[in-house]
């Protein structure tokens, strides 16, 4: 919204308009959906993967890096999973508006 009202020539009321005329009530569950999703996954990973942590310094390092890498990979599949089942229930949201 910021570029396209301050750096741009879209008055605010204007992108509004566009923004919520385009926009459906699935796909905006299907975004809380899977923010909500990837939100709590990468919260539960993240703090297991702290709280057994062992090994002093290194270990923490380990730890992190194990965690940064399995969120990476995971949030591919859930975001992947939430596209296949959101376009699968709903094939409309595959026509451009």
């Amino acid at each position: 919204m910021i570029s396209a009202t301050v750096f741009g020539t879209t008055s605010v009321g204007g992108y509004f308009a566009n923004f919520l005329s385009s926009l459906t009530a699935p796909e905006l569950v299907g975004v809380l959906i899977k923010s909500t999703l990837t939100g709590l996954f990468i919260g539960i990973v993240c703090a297991q993967k702290g709280l057994t942590v062992r090994g002093g310094s290194e270990g923490v390092g380990r730890a992190v890096n194990e965690a940064v890498v399995l969120c990476f990979a995971a949030v591919w599949v859930i975001n992947f999973v939430a596209n296949a089942t959101m376009l699968g229930l709903n094939p409309d949201m595959l026509v451009n508006r």
